[in-house]
């Protein structure tokens, strides 16, 4: 019986030894098979690397091919249309000054209409106006002769701001003709 359980140990033994064999097979294996996970992103940014390589020699291939194409295709035009080319022999020539507004020309008529519409309407206003300024114009209407007119009298400070006014209204005539000519200058000069 002795013998028997002997045997039957050593059998158990070997059988365990079978399985921690078994056991650190499958942990080996385990192993390599989380090693070869654990490379995938590896393997994934590789093959990512390897395709835009691809793409990019395949946009640049079929760039060059288009060119290719487009060379051979205008060598073709050139070789069928070589004698339909025209050329100009005698450019046209540029005008130096514009033909057309002629700027000074304008502006001339611009102030001969300015002043003949100026002299016009003071001419009108004067015409329209009634008031008498003279002894004439009171002896002309009037049939009885005048004996006596009152004079305007004015002090000196009246006369002042009357002789400023007049150098105002100058001044300001003389500046406008001034910012015309000035304007009508530049105007020309730049066409």
């Amino acid at each position: 019986m002795l013998a028997q359980l002997q045997s039957q140990l050593q059998s158990n033994q070997i059988e365990i030894a079978n399985r921690e064999r078994s056991v650190a097979d499958l942990k080996s294996r385990v192993n390599a098979y989380q090693g070869r996970l654990n490379q995938e992103p590896v393997r994934e940014q590789q093959l990512a690397d390897l395709t835009r390589g691809y793409e990019q020699s395949n946009a640049t291939y079929d760039n060059l091919l288009k060119k290719k194409n487009e060379s051979a295709m205008a060598t073709s035009m050139e070789l069928l249309q070589q004698g339909e080319r025209f050329r100009v022999l005698d450019p046209p020539s540029l005008p130096t000054k514009p033909r057309f507004p002629n700027r000074l020309k304008f502006c001339g008529i611009g102030l001969a209409v300015g002043l003949a519409l100026g002299i016009f309407v003071a001419g009108a206003f004067e015409m329209i106006d009634d008031r008498l300024y003279s002894e004439k114009e009171i002896k002309k209407l009037l049939p009885v002769p005048v004996t006596c007119e009152i004079p305007i009298i004015q002090t000196a400070a009246e006369e002042k701001a009357q002789h400023r006014a007049t150098w105002r209204i100058w001044a300001a005539t003389a500046a406008v003709i001034a910012v015309m000519l000035a304007g009508s200058a530049l105007s020309y000069l730049r066409g």
